[in-house]
């Protein structure tokens, strides 16, 4: 029974919710036709409307506010510079009283001035910077190039040029591969003038030869070795090794200059000679050159019968090829040591520790010029006969 009377009041109840539902949507289809309704409603959405535009204005004013306090900071840190423009004095007055503008138009462009001159000094300010910071970094490897020298001389260390330098750590690094417990010193950081008065003469004659490298005469191969592949490498220009081997010749001056070992022309030369053996030399291999060169001239005689044909052939063998710049390539350097004018110069000859390499042999300047116009001698002197006799025989 209790059943039935709550499923009849619920029955009820639908029908009563049933029926004011009915009642609403009637009422409002009413109320969309009643146009004071339909008024109302518009009225409703535009304040709506302006209330959230009210809201974000009240933003845009706080966020305006904001950027209005941090532009007059920004005036201000502008203002302590000396001579700022006038613009930025006006402008900030204008700014402080925002809300009593009238000229708007006006207003505008004081502000755009005041930005085109910030602009302005903000490039200014950046060139500035830059060199501050070229200046910094200039001064900062000064500055380590100074630590640098203030270790070395700590060390007692002296500043050499690059290729000084890396020829004494390279024979350094050899000495202590090998085991020896020797040091390769540089000239100037041993000699002692002891009479001041020739101290000019003295290093006016050394020049660029005080930086040298000085070991003992029982390393000097193993030095030499070094140079010798630090030239090849062209990682030695201007730096020199002294022939040590060879420096008790100079304890006692000789009778007379030709008996002077032959470092007296220079120290690094590697030659065990004297001035007068160096001299004969020199003469001996330009006697081969001379006989080389007469057997070319016969064996061009008999090919040629223009005698300014072969006088032009001479003359670019011998006297143009000294004219070529000696430098550059390693190939080029080595063609034109072949030829009188560069063979004959003494520094070239002795100075220069030019090789030739075939294979495992290795022959210096010196042995291949003598080996070169020999053979050229033996080569043309026969050749031109053979052809002399044939011309006869025509």
């Amino acid at each position: 029974y209790r059943k039935k009377q709550l499923t009849s009041q619920l029955e009820e109840t639908e029908k009563e919710r049933a029926q004011k539902q009915e009642i609403e949507t009637n009422l409002r289809v009413e109320l969309r036709q009643n146009q004071d309704f339909i008024a109302l409603e518009e009225q409703k959405k535009e304040l709506e409307r302006f209330l959230e535009e009210e809201k974000n204005c009240l933003e845009e004013k706080r966020i305006l506010k904001k950027s209005i306090k941090k532009s007059l900071d920004q005036m201000d840190k502008l203002l302590e510079i000396k001579d700022v423009d006038p613009c930025v004095r006006e402008c900030r007055k204008r700014l402080e009283s925002i809300e009593e503008i009238q000229n708007v138009p006006e207003a505008r462009a004081l502000l755009d001035q005041v930005i085109q001159y910030k602009n302005q000094m903000y490039g200014k300010v950046q060139r500035k910077l830059a060199e501050v910071q070229i200046r910094l970094r200039e001064r900062q490897t000064e500055r380590e190039q100074l630590e640098g020298e203030i270790q070395r001389l700590k060390r007692k260390k002296l500043s050499y040029p690059e290729a000084v330098e890396r020829l004494t750590e390279a024979v350094r690094e050899e000495f202590q591969r090998l085991g020896r417990k020797a040091e390769p010193h540089v000239l100037c950081e041993v000699l002692e003038i002891a009479d001041e008065s020739w101290r000019n003469a003295v290093e006016g004659y050394l020049n660029t030869q005080r930086f040298y490298i000085l070991v003992e005469p029982e390393n000097f191969d193993i030095a030499l070795g070094i140079y010798d592949r630090l030239r090849r490498e062209k990682k030695a220009y201007g730096a020199g090794l002294i022939n040590t081997q060879h420096m008790e010749d100079f304890d006692e001056a000789p009778a007379e200059g030709a008996t002077l070992p032959v470092q007296v022309m220079s120290l690094d030369i590697p030659y065990d000679l004297t001035m007068a053996e160096a001299t004969f030399l020199t003469l001996g291999i330009g006697l081969l050159m001379a006989l080389g060169f007469a057997g070319l001239v016969l064996l061009l005689s008999s090919k040629l019968r223009s005698q300014v044909a072969i006088f032009a052939v001479c003359v670019a063998l011998v006297f143009l090829t000294g004219l070529i710049p000696i430098g550059g390539n390693g190939v080029l350097l080595h063609v034109l040591y072949l030829f009188p004018i560069n063979a004959l110069n003494a520094q070239i000859l002795f100075s220069t520790l030019v090789s030739y390499q075939a294979g495992p042999l290795v022959v210096d300047l010196a042995g291949v010029l003598a080996s070169l116009y020999a053979l050229v001698l033996v080569a043309c002197v026969p050749a031109a006969a053979i052809a002399f006799r044939r011309h006869q025989v025509m």
